[in-house]
């Protein structure tokens, strides 16, 4: 598993920047945290762990570090945060 920030993803797949490379076709374990919103009185996160594949690897020269695009093989969801906001006043 590694950490990296998503700078985009869709239902198939994710491009994040990691501090590593990594080889194409090299399968890694992503977890992925994403904000929940499940009606207006509630907010939190929600925790994913996703096996994904390596599509490709690129210098990113934006920022330090590796280009990292992935598809997603499959993602479960193993977690979740949520807190009750007050009653609108």
């Amino acid at each position: 598993m590694f950490e990296a920030r998503i700078e985009d993803a869709t239902g198939e797949g994710l491009y994040c920047i990691s501090p590593e490379p990594f080889a194409p076709l090299e399968e890694v374990e992503v977890e992925v945290v994403i904000p929940a919103h499940m009606c207006r009185r509630h907010r939190g996160m929600v925790f994913l762990l996703c096996r994904a594949e390596v599509v490709r690897t690129l210098a990113d020269w934006r920022v330090p570090g590796y280009g990292i695009d992935c598809r997603v093989l499959d993602c479960k969801i193993v977690g979740r945060l949520s807190t009750e906001l007050p009653p609108p006043s």
